[in-house]
């Protein structure tokens, strides 16, 4: 027992001295240092390790200084040139990151001091200061007059056409390189490096290198003796030299010569790209915009819409014609095309191009239809558009003959606009009184909503699902005529207010209408599913009665002379419900809604003398 007692106390004295001897060494090396910078430590790529952190702090402070009020002096091939670093005058926080690389390791918490000294022991710590100029436009003005004094444009290569086309070399251009002289004053000034004495230059390429210009020479040659033509039905186009030559891309490649070196030899090559993306040899040499413009214009001569039959229901027969045929609708792949000319251009034996035009024909024939089963008439919306001026009445008749025998396929919602198309003066309509900006004005297209508000009704009448409709900002008083109630009206304004209905039918239904006199009719065709559909009378909730007149002076009226620019019209609140059923179903049970503002009566009064 006592050998064992002996032997652990033994054990404890050792473990004792040894901590004893492990701290003794710390506190002494820690003492070593007192007042110096610990090993590992380094301030701006300098060790200062075991270096007196008050003379390095006043060496290295009186050193910036200096080299912040010095002048460089740089070299190129035979010349120098001066940069007067005082003139930018170059700030420092080197003082606090001299006391913060002094007080590394020195945090006072033992445990936290013990891990940053081991840590600078091992690898140690850079402490870069921060640069800053407050005037550092000063700077970049030097830098930049040195450039102008020693760059080199670069000089494109040069096709020169006689019997044979020949090749005239492109060379190289230089300029300093500014960034990276920047950065080194920058290094220099924070005690990184020494002074710059070189000017740092870039090689320029040249638009247009020789090794490009060569391709150029090859791509002309071939279509000089074997042109590229381009064909689709009866058309075609030749792409000869000297269309090949108005489609080659003379500005938008960057060239860049990458090299490396493997033992005493230098290999270079000559890396092309277009823009951000990698193109192939033939892609590289065609301008890729100009290449669209030219088959855009081949496609203008190519391309034409698709146009769906228009049909028309004999009651008498009940049976479908078509009253104007359809059109198959053709366009040219332009991105498939530009494929197949790039890669012919270096291709001899590429000499026709077959364009590929993409059709679209037609859904249905006459034929077709009358196998469709359209037999029954499903609903009627009829208006009236007496006292309309003429230009009203010609737009209600344009925007009828676009939305007449119109097919429409089960599920499908029919959109107004879709069929009328842009409504301006360039697509044949005329001016017209219409509802604009909280003002009643002429503009193109007035009346087109007597026709969508004529088919708004047969819709309703045929118990059709009414997906998007909008009435008018004020009451109008052609949606009235013929006993006509308010609030059975459906406005349009092509691309933004749209009338839509979903044919929910089953089967095919058919649109189209009848203009006799100032009366529109619409007729919807199909096959009856026993729907019964009931349209109530509208009701009116609630009236608002319009804001006092408003009497504005008008310089271009004589004075004395008054007229009228608004009516004033009543606001109204009106709605009415619309139920369709089959077999006992209920289909749809809704109400339709109208909020009509209140109209100010607005006179012009004439103040021209």
């Amino acid at each position: 027992m006592k050998k064992v007692y002996h032997k652990l106390r033994l054990t404890f004295s050792l473990i004792f001295v040894a901590i004893a001897i492990l701290l003794l060494s710390y506190f002494t090396f820690v003492s070593f240092y007192q007042g110096k910078f610990f090993p590992g430590v380094k301030i701006a790529n300098m060790d200062v390790g075991g270096q007196d952190s008050s003379i390095t702090q006043y060496n290295l402070t009186s050193e910036f200084k200096k080299r912040s009020t010095s002048t460089i002096n740089l070299n190129y091939l035979n010349q120098t040139f001066n940069i007067d670093l005082n003139t930018a005058v170059p700030a420092s926080n080197l003082d606090d990151t001299i006391v913060k690389a002094a007080s590394a390791g020195r945090s006072g918490n033992i445990l936290l001091d013990l891990q940053t000294q081991l840590k600078l022991l091992i690898v140690g710590e850079n402490f870069t200061p921060e640069l800053t100029f407050k005037n550092k436009a000063q700077l970049l003005s030097s830098i930049n007059i040195i450039n102008q004094q020693i760059k080199k444009e670069a000089i494109p290569a040069q096709l020169v056409f006689a019997d044979t086309i020949n090749v005239i070399p492109s060379q190289d251009g230089s300029e300093l390189d500014s960034q990276k002289l920047l950065n080194n004053i920058q290094k220099y000034l924070i005690l990184g490096t020494n002074a710059p004495l070189i000017i740092p230059t870039k090689t320029l390429q040249p638009n247009l290198t020789t090794f490009k210009a060569e391709k150029y020479k090859k791509a002309l040659d071939r279509v000089k003796t074997n042109p590229i033509k381009l064909t689709f039905e009866n058309n075609s186009w030749t792409i000869d030299q000297a269309t090949l030559y108005s489609l080659l891309d003379f500005d938008k490649t960057t060239t860049q010569v990458l090299s490396w070196e493997n033992g005493e030899q230098t290999f270079s090559i000559e890396a092309i790209s277009f823009g951000q993306t990698k193109l192939t040899d033939s892609q590289l040499l065609l301008d890729q915009d100009l290449l669209h413009s030219y088959l855009k214009n081949i496609a203008e001569k190519i391309d034409q819409p698709l146009k769906e039959a228009k049909f028309l229901y004999d009651e008498s027969t009940n049976r479908v014609r078509e009253f104007e045929p359809g059109q198959t609708g053709k366009e040219l792949n332009i991105a498939k095309t530009t494929t197949l000319i790039s890669k012919a251009v270096l291709d001899p034996t590429i000499t026709t191009i077959t364009l590929p035009v993409e059709t679209t024909n037609p859904v249905s024939t006459a034929n077709q239809v009358n196998n469709y089963g359209i037999s029954d008439l499903l609903g009627t919306g009829t208006s009236s558009f007496v006292d309309s001026i003429p230009n009203r009445v010609f737009n209600i008749g344009l925007a009828a003959t676009r939305i007449n025998g119109i097919l429409v396929p089960p599920g499908e919602v029919f959109s107004f606009d879709a069929y009328l198309g842009v409504v301006t003066a360039a697509t044949g309509f005329k001016q017209a009184y219409v509802i604009k900006e909280g003002k009643t004005v002429l503009d193109d297209g007035g009346g087109v909503c007597q026709v969508s508000t004529t088919l708004f009704r047969a819709a309703l009448n045929a118990g059709l699902p009414i997906v998007e409709r909008t009435a008018h900002a004020y009451r109008v008083g052609f949606y009235e005529q013929g006993g006509s109630p308010p609030g059975m009206d459906a406005t349009v304004y092509p691309p933004y207010v749209d009338l839509k209905f979903k044919n929910d039918t089953g089967g095919y239904i058919l649109i189209q209408n009848y203009m006799v006199g100032t009366t529109l009719t619409y007729k919807i065709y199909g096959t009856s599913d026993g729907r019964v559909t009931t349209v109530g009378k509208p009701v009116i909730i609630s009236q608002t009665a319009p804001p006092p007149e408003l009497r504005k002076d008008d310089p271009t009226l004589a004075k004395g002379t008054e007229r009228e620019a608004e009516h004033a019209i009543w606001g109204m609140n009106i709605q009415f419900a619309r139920t369709v059923t089959r077999n006992g179903e209920t289909l749809i049970n809704e109400v339709i809604r109208s909020n009509f503002r209140p109209w100010q009566k607005v006179t012009l009064v004439g103040t021209k003398e």
